[in-house]
């Protein structure tokens, strides 16, 4: 295959998952603070994030921006922010690099640190839960409060998460045991790393801009506004990172030439 004929099939691929990344972003669930947009659940990030991988780290960003920009023309919610697509971007062009990066860690250690961070999410639910029912009269147990109905998304919601997490590595080691096809154990682990990192990242960095364009978000404590959505954040970008490691030995397969779970 020449290098035109090569740019052009990047170029076609890349428009199919901004337009998929689009359809998705119009099905997201948005959360709002008074009449502004605060939070918003959305798996369009698959797509971009599969730009980012198979394609590299320009080629993420411009995926991020370019569905940011067309999904909010399509269905604004409040002002645009150009701070927000800015931030995207970034998210875009970090998850192709760390992906990058990542190439060079070995599988098992690769899963060792996915475990760690199961385990330590479980902990912190774990002290929140239990700092809830031992102290509640501490600043900490004061400061989960202030979370409102998103109190036990932060002590419950993530033990449970934990959970999720550990079983999802549990099930790929059987799947790997019983030699299934499709199994996803040999990517998952280097994906999670690249989306969810990227993802929260991206989810920081606009909680930031959130608090500095919105007078009345300023008011809401820093960590009181950010924890609520940066759990939420690391519940989508698991499922994301899930089903972007099936859907990559299915793109390699079917549509490349050279394997992609090897770059």
């Amino acid at each position: 295959m020449s290098k035109n004929q090569s740019a052009i099939k990047r170029i076609a691929h890349v428009s199919l998952l901004i337009t998929l990344a689009v359809v998705v972003r119009n099905l997201s669930y948005s959360f709002y603070i008074g009449s502004v947009l605060a939070a918003r659940i959305s798996f369009s990030g698959i797509f971009t994030s599969l730009a980012a991988i198979l394609f590299g780290p320009a080629y993420g960003g411009l995926a991020s921006g370019i569905q940011d920009v067309i999904g909010y023309l399509i269905k604004p919610e409040g002002p645009f922010i150009p701070w927000l697509t800015l931030t995207a971007i970034t998210g875009g062009v970090l998850a192709g690099v760390l992906w990058r990066i990542s190439g060079k860690t070995e599988s098992s250690q690769a899963g060792r640190y996915y475990l760690l961070f199961f385990a330590v999410i479980g902990l912190i639910g774990g002290i929140n839960q239990l700092v809830l029912l031992q102290w509640p009269g501490s600043g900490w147990s004061s400061l989960l409060a202030g979370l409102g109905n998103n109190r036990d998304l932060a002590s419950l919601g993530l033990i449970i998460f934990a959970g999720i997490g550990i079983a999802l590595y549990l099930l790929n080691m059987l799947i790997r045991r019983i030699g299934a096809k499709w199994h996803v154990n040999e990517c998952f682990f280097r994906v999670l790393l690249a989306v969810g990192l990227s993802g929260l990242l991206v989810t920081t960095l606009n909680t930031i801009v959130l608090r500095l364009v919105f007078p009345e978000l300023a008011q809401i404590d820093f960590l009181v506004f950010w924890i609520p959505r940066v759990i939420k954040e690391a519940f989508v970008v698991t499922v994301q990172a899930y089903v972007v490691s099936f859907l990559l030995p299915i793109y390699n397969r079917y549509f490349r030439v050279e394997p992609v779970l090897g770059r």
